[in-house]
């Protein structure tokens, strides 16, 4: 059984790594879903990972807009015994740990998808919100990672350059239907699609037979890109694809669930 860690052990694990580790380790953020009536923004947090990890330093912060609060569920450290959200004017500290009791839980597997969701209250008036790392000195934070090898913890920093998010509307020249992300994903995945003009839209899941195993979408839309969120938390491992049917505009792409 792994042993169980205490908070000031974890933050002294990194703090004792000060060496930079590269590798196929990613953090980023993805714009999700805006209410322009209501003014709120939820932003992924996505995590891309080549090794097991035990835990996780976020330290990010948000300009334009304010922290209302950050959500887990259906995410890939779902099943975290630690995670803790701490809010301070512009910043948000976000610690993620596996295992923090007795009962053993397992290392996040290598691979890439959502940790968390950031929901944010658009500042009156603002075009864009933008997300950076927030460094602090007392306490310290930095982004890390952190893996387990040979019994002892080391760190990974990631690269995070500030990413902008535009909320100005923009109706596209175009139809697309893009490429769902993460791909493969478990056990949720973001569908995106363009639309240049209003329209009676379908967008519907089948599975390898040609069977419909889901409609995510069945209404009139606006012009401009729209998403939808797939929790496939039911189905099988396995390929499945995706179809958008509007006037002018029909097109399939492939994706693969993975558990």
């Amino acid at each position: 059984m792994t042993k169980r860690l205490q908070p000031i052990l974890v933050v002294a694990m990194i703090l004792l790594v000060p060496s930079l580790v590269f590798g196929a380790n990613g953090f980023g953020v993805a714009k999700a879903s805006y209410d322009e009536q209501e003014g709120r923004l939820v932003v992924s947090v996505m995590v891309t990972n080549d090794r097991p990890l035990s835990c996780f330093d976020i330290p990010l912060r948000v300009e334009g807009a304010t922290i209302e609060k950050v959500s887990y569920e259906g995410t890939r450290v779902d099943y975290f015994d630690f995670k803790s959200t701490m809010i301070k004017d512009q910043d948000v500290f976000i610690g993620l740990i596996a295992q923090f009791g007795a009962e053993a839980k397992p290392l996040l597997d290598a691979g890439e998808g959502e940790v968390c969701k950031l929901h944010l209250l658009v500042d009156k008036g603002a075009s864009e919100v933008t997300i950076s790392e927030a460094k602090t000195e007392k306490p310290y934070h930095v982004l890390t990672f952190v893996e387990r090898v040979d019994g002892r913890s080391k760190g990974i920093y990631p690269d995070f350059r500030s990413t902008t998010l535009s909320l100005t509307a923009k109706v596209p020249t175009q139809f697309r239907l893009a490429q769902n992300y993460p791909n493969p994903f478990n056990p949720s995945t973001t569908l995106a699609f363009d639309l240049k003009q209003a329209g009676h839209v379908k967008l519907n899941i089948y599975n390898v037979l040609g069977q419909t195993v889901t409609c995510l979408v069945d209404e009139y839309l606006e012009a401009g890109t729209h998403t939808r969120e797939w929790h496939a938390g039911d189905f099988s491992s396995g390929i499945y694809f995706y179809q958008i049917n509007t006037p002018g505009f029909t097109d399939t792409r492939k994706m693969v669930l993975m558990k």
